[in-house]
């Protein structure tokens, strides 16, 4: 049984409530780090895999291989580890390749995994598929589930600790931005609450954050001037 996206989006809790995170519910897996490699929709899109199956189905949930999924889905039939490792995908291409192919889990996330290795013996599983999820809709989804999108940071992102009452919210100041995926798990009403892939570190000591609402184009149809408004998914598993 997987998350029937639309008739859950269309019976959304019309009021949710003030703050609202999924840690709180169950026991999601700790963040990754995907190191120097360009492979963060890879981790966004294997920590909703995850939270989603173990909403779905209870239990511990799959190890989704996400290095794996960047070097033999991503960048299949290329050879050049660092050429692998400089460039990423946007949340939809790669959510295009997974239903296509499938992903696959219990595996080594070596960073980044060796293109020698692919294909490698592990469990495979496809995706059964994904729904784009409105901006208005966002805060009454994730009361049913996660979300995978990106966002627009700069340099002072890498660096950002704090603790569970404090949001992060850009120096933009600091030149161009870049895009980064990631996995929305709640909100507070000062953010959203994200599971990142920078290690454990990153934001409240866990790699787990919150971004300052209207920030960083993250869930809002007001990003940075400039930038377009990013697309944001619900994953059906």
């Amino acid at each position: 049984m997987w998350l029937e996206i639309k008739g859950h989006i269309e019976h959304a809790i019309q009021s949710p409530p003030k703050t609202f995170d999924w840690r709180d519910r169950i026991m999601i897996p700790p963040a990754k780090n995907q190191g120097n490699c360009y492979s963060c929709t890879s981790f966004a899109a294997a920590a909703a895999i995850e939270i989603s199956s173990i909403i779905a189905h209870g239990g511990n949930g799959p190890d989704v291989a996400a290095q794996y999924m960047h070097t033999c889905i991503v960048h299949r039939g290329e050879t050049d580890e660092d050429s692998i490792c400089s460039s990423g995908i946007e949340p939809r291409r790669l959510l295009k390749l997974l239903v296509e192919t499938g992903y696959a889990v219990s595996l080594p996330d070596d960073t980044p995994f060796p293109p020698s290795s692919c294909p490698a013996v592990g469990i495979y599983s496809t995706l059964a598929g994904f729904e784009p999820i409105s901006i208005s809709a966002a805060r009454s989804f994730l009361t049913i589930g996660p979300i995978l999108t990106d966002m627009y940071i700069w340099n002072d992102f890498f660096n950002y600790t704090t603790n569970r009452s404090q949001t992060y919210s850009p120096d933009m100041s600091l030149g161009q931005p870049a895009l980064h995926s990631l996995c929305v798990i709640g909100y507070t009403p000062e953010g959203w609450i994200v599971k990142n892939s920078l290690g454990s570190h990153w934001g409240e000591g866990t790699g787990f954050g919150v971004i300052k609402l209207g920030t960083c184009g993250l869930l809002t149809d007001s990003p940075p001037p400039g930038w377009a408004p990013r697309p944001a998914f619900a994953v059906q598993v």
